[in-house]
């Protein structure tokens, strides 16, 4: 199996940027708010939840080693991230739980890359700021947005 080279570069977006291209279905919307509670309440129009805990397993000693590679492709294929769709990624203190320290968007982002996604982004601010600028939240849970029927090839990268 061939594996894509990942660039390991993640660039910030801002909110208007996102703002601007909510509806051209050119980009996937990953929330990755702490609980999926936060999620239900209220996230951006478009994103689907994806949980960072699922990228990590208990292994032996270790509670928090990497899963496979092809257990990383099907959990993202399912969510319907493909290599070489952009992503977006964010998260925020939940409107449900009101926690959250942002290490989830990290996790996330840093899975991503590790595993040869080359068009990674963190939405600069998060949930907070969207929120704060008065933006459009929803709470419709069918998914919406660019999403691929196709295969994410995982292959760690260097």
């Amino acid at each position: 199996m061939k594996y894509p080279y990942g660039k390991k570069e993640v660039r910030l977006v801002s909110t208007g940027w996102l703002a601007a291209r909510l509806q051209e279905n050119e980009i996937m919307i990953l929330d990755v708010q702490p609980n999926i509670h936060d999620y239900v309440q209220e996230h951006i129009p478009g994103a689907i939840y994806l949980n960072e805990g699922l990228f990590r397993s208990y292994t032996g000693r270790s509670p928090a080693a990497w899963v496979e590679p092809v257990i990383i492709e099907s959990i993202l294929a399912n969510a319907g991230i493909c290599n070489d769709v952009p992503v977006v990624i964010y998260t925020g203190i939940g409107a449900y739980k009101k926690w959250g320290d942002g290490l989830e968007q990290t996790m996330v982002a840093y899975t991503l890359t590790r595993y040869g996604h080359n068009q990674v982004y963190l939405l600069d601010g998060g949930l907070d700021k969207w929120k704060e600028e008065g933006r459009p939240l929803s709470r419709n849970l069918k998914k919406q947005g660019h999403h691929c029927s196709g295969f994410f090839c995982a292959g760690i990268t260097s």
